[in-house]
This record gives structure tokens, C-alpha cells and sequence, in this order.
């Protein structure tokens, strides 16, 4: 299984060599009985109608792996990306164009392992007026950093003086160090950590609440001190989620081990104590032992097994007038696969009420360009889905107006 580590090769992924994998141990002479979780989520096909006028374009090339992207408010057009090597790049216009200068260099501050780097970025929720925004890196020993800094008027250049470290957790493995950042419905600052590195939590830390690995976590950042709070555990390598403040809804992708890959939703007053299972199990499914019991997990609304893909990019909830089948104007969270060309989407459809989960593979395939090594997602400008390959890509989802009928000639 070494052979896969060496395919994905991306901040994120999951390392699954079997040479660390603890062996699991057979089933206690005394059965356990096993709650089945939620019917599976199967995914349908999209309605013709809804994707004959959506089509995939190259927004921005010429990146050097890129990992997650934030339009910024202070421009009509215009985003922050984030590269894995330690540089924040900004890109401004209807058609972007990179800035030739770097509005963030750390690299010569960050990892460089396959799963270590710059990871994630966010705004603050006041971005407009304090110009304050955060990073997620891996430092050159490996720990995880969360550090506040402030941009320029123009979000052009941030000055290192104005680093306010929030949060420095120790790893003691190079891979699942989560890295992305969020913030929630209260204004504070959401963290996903992975459990730490290696193959099935050696340690144990996802279920450990003594340990700030494996974990949603959540930060004051307005504080005088910004201590991490524990809000959820059990979470393997939490590879990019997202917070719908219209449904007050987290998504929430977490990366498998060797058999499957889960995608959760779970109400904002249901997040608080919520124990996502590993590594007692992996999603829906148990994982040290043959049995386990899985009633105080939290069950994935959705998975799909290492037959379809190998590891999970999760995407962002945002709305669109451009999909009225898939949920009426409600939040759609995309999620895709980093080694296979899988592209689905979940949204909660209140009208019938009903979970829609369709599955646009067949739709992506059938594009100019099929992005290949798809890593995360970002919502354009205005406000539509991007697509970002690591291979130095992003793509928008954009809407292509039906064309009038050509007129017919009289006789």
C-alpha cells in the first residue's frame, strides 16, 4: 500500500501503509450488538436540464499546488490562494491574473513533507474594516501553527510584525495534519486536526480529549487569549468543511484509512460533543475489531469505498440560482476524490423534505478539460463553485445562457 502515498501526494490526503496499520484483534467472546446506522445516501444522477447549461472553465492557471481559495470582499474580482509550498498569492480581475509579487511568503517557515506545508486560510468576518486574516502551516519541526496576521489596505503585502500566534500543536507523524479553517455562526474560528500521522492513530488521539489532535477545534480569536476549546472528536484527517449559515449546517469531509471515505452534515446545536468514531470506526463501519458498537457516533450522511477513489476533497456550502433540481435555492456542498475523476454534491431539500445527493462523475467527465488530482474547492466572486487541481488549476462551474432558437425562413 506504500503505492499510494506515493500517488496522492498532497496535504491532506491519507497515508495508508499497511506495514504501520495495528492488526485488529478478534471479536470479544461475548457479541456486540451493532446499531445500524442511517440508511446510505446513494447518489442519482443530476436532471439533464439541470446541467446542459453548466460547463467547466480554466479561471486561473499557472499555480504551483494550490490549496484552497477565498474571494476577497475588498474586490469586485478578487482571491487569495493559497500554495502548499508557503506562499499566499493574490489574483485580481474578471478574468484573474496573479500578482507578480507574493502577498505571503513563509516558505522558508513551513514543512515540506507530502501532507505538510500551508494549508488553509481564513477571513476574518470583519475582513473589510480590520484587514485580519489566518493561517494554518506546518512549522519546520512539523506543528502544526495557527497565526493571525494583517493585510494592507489593498490585501497586496502583510507585514510578519503583525503575527499573533493562536495555536501550536506538536505532530509527531509528517501526515494528517487536517489544516483548514472556517469560521463559525458565534465569530469564532473553527480548526480541523487529523489525529496526528501515521496509520490507524497509533496513539490514540482522535478519541483522547486530552489531546487537541482528531479534532474540530474552536478559537476565540477577539479574545485577549484564543484557547483552544474541543467542540468535536474522532475525526481522522478532516480534509476541508464548511459552515451554510442559512440552514446552520456543518459539512464536514473526513479522509478513510483503507476502506472508505465519509462525508458528515451535522446541525450547528448538534456539533458540540459530536464523536465522529475513529478509531474505533471508520465512518459507518468499525474498524479495530470486527464489531463494535457505533451508537454514540455520529453516522456519515454519506461514503463510498476505496473501489471508487482513494481519498476525499471536501468542498464548500454556497447557493446557486443555477441548480433549481438540487435543493430549490438551499446550500450545496460538493465533495470530490483526489485520485479518481468523482464529483458529487449533497443539499437538503426542505420542499419534499428529502437529503438530494447526485453524482456529477459522468457530467465532469464530459468536459473540454477534466481536472485531474482535484484537492479543494472556493466560491468564485460571484459566488459559484471553483475547483482546485494541485496539479496548478482552478476551475469555475459557470452558467452558459440557452441560446434563442435561430429564426426559421418564411417561404
Amino acid at each position: 500500500m506504500i503505492r499510494i502515498v506515493m500517488i496522492v501526494g498532497l496535504a491532506g490526503a491519507a497515508c495508508r501503509s499497511s506495514s504501520t496499520e495495528p492488526a485488529r484483534t478478534a471479536a470479544d467472546a461475548t457479541p456486540v450488538t451493532v446499531p445500524q446506522p442511517p440508511p446510505l445516501l446513494a447518489p442519482e444522477e443530476p436532471l439533464a436540464s439541470s446541467i446542459q447549461t453548466i460547463h467547466l472553465v480554466p479561471l486561473l492557471g499557472g499555480l504551483s499546488q494550490p490549496v484552497a481559495v477565498i474571494a476577497l470582499p475588498t474586490y469586485k474580482h478578487g482571491y487569495l490562494i493559497v500554495e502548499k509550498g508557503g506562499l499566499l498569492r493574490l489574483a485580481v480581475g474578471e478574468s484573474p491574473r496573479l500578482a507578480a509579487k507574493p502577498v505571503l511568503d513563509l516558505t522558508a517557515l513551513v514543512s515540506k513533507g507530502t501532507e505538510q506545508g500551508l494549508l488553509g486560510l481564513a477571513l476574518h468576518p470583519k475582513f473589510a474594516k480590520n484587514r485580519k486574516l489566518y493561517v494554518n502551516f506546518t512549522d519546520l519541526e512539523g506543528a502544526t501553527k495557527v497565526w493571525e496576521l494583517t493585510a494592507n489596505r489593498d490585501a497586496t503585502a502583510i507585514d510578519l510584525a503583525s503575527k499573533r500566534e493562536l495555536l501550536s500543536i506538536e505532530q509527531p507523524y509528517e501526515n494528517h495534519n487536517g489544516g483548514h479553517l472556517v469560521f463559525g455562526p458565534e465569530g469564532d474560528l473553527y480548526v480541523g486536526t487529523g489525529d496526528g500521522g501515521a496509520a490507524g492513530d497509533p496513539h490514540g488521539n482522535a478519541q483522547n480529549s486530552a489531546s487537541l489532535l482528531g479534532k474540530l477545534l474552536r478559537l476565540d480569536v477577539d479574545g485577549p487569549i484564543a484557547a483552544p476549546a474541543i467542540v468535536a472528536r474522532g475525526l481522522r484527517n478532516p480534509w476541508r468543511f464548511d459552515f451554510d449559515p442559512g440552514t446552520q449546517m456543518w459539512f464536514i469531509a473526513d479522509v478513510g484509512q483503507n476502506r472508505y471515505e465519509s462525508i458528515y452534515a451535522v446541525a450547528h446545536e448538534s456539533l458540540q460533543g459530536a464523536n465522529f468514531g475513529w478509531n474505533i470506526a471508520e465512518g459507518r463501519h468499525c474498524f479495530l475489531t470486527p464489531q463494535c458498537d457505533l451508537s454514540g457516533f455520529v453516522a456519515p450522511l454519506t461514503d463510498y469505498s476505496h473501489a471508487e477513489g482513494c481519498s476525499v476533497s471536501g468542498g464548500v456550502a454556497f447557493t446557486s440560482r443555477y441548480y433549481p433540481s438540487h435543493g430549490g435555492g438551499h446550500p450545496i456542498f460538493f465533495y470530490a476524490d483526489f485520485c479518481k475523476p468523482l464529483l458529487r454534491s449533497l443539499t437538503w431539500d426542505s420542499k419534499w423534505p428529502r437529503w438530494h445527493h447526485l453524482d456529477w462523475s459522468g457530467w465532469l467527465a464530459s468536459q473540454a478539460t477534466v481536472p485531474a488530482n482535484i484537492v479543494a474547492f472556493g466560491k468564485s466572486s460571484t459566488g459559484e463553485l471553483l475547483i482546485l487541481s494541485l496539479d496548478g488549476t482552478i476551475y469555475q462551474m459557470s452558467y452558459r445562457m440557452p441560446q434563442p432558437a435561430a429564426p426559421q425562413p418564411t417561404t
